[in-house]
């Protein structure tokens, strides 16, 4: 499934929080969105229309009723199909390339490290 990165920034916001939001909610948690406010609800239509999220109930705000999202689609599986056309032996400058973000920070690091030690005990134990 292709998201633009405008969906992608919506999609993240309902990931990190993974519980039911509403339009307002997933603005409030928008920190460094590149779209404009106005755009949530044709951005939200593309990611209903797409069965990356789905309408999950209604909140009721005072006189405001708004719908809630969810998200179908997790980002384990968006990014499994969004990197497994990679071939595998480019595999690690991608890495290498997503490490020197400048975000990236010692706990991301040490992380990293935890998944790749538990893959190659995994990869170990099938070789047995």
């Amino acid at each position: 499934m292709d998201l633009t990165p405008n969906e992608l920034q919506i999609m993240s916001v309902l990931w990190k929080l993974n519980n039911p939001l509403t339009g307002s909610e997933i603005l409030k948690h928008s920190v460094n969105k590149t779209w404009k406010d106005t755009s949530l609800h044709t951005l939200l239509k593309s990611l209903l229309a797409k069965k990356a999220i789905a309408e999950h109930g209604f909140h009721k705000d005072g006189k405001a009723i708004s719908r809630t999202f969810i998200a179908k689609l997790s980002s384990e599986d968006y990014y499994t199909n969004f990197f497994t056309s990679y071939p595998t032996e480019e595999i690690p400058q991608l890495f290498s390339m997503l490490m020197r973000r400048d975000d990236i920070n010692t706990e991301t690091i040490e992380r990293m490290e935890e998944i790749i030690q538990k893959l190659r005990k995994e990869l170990e134990s099938l070789d047995k």
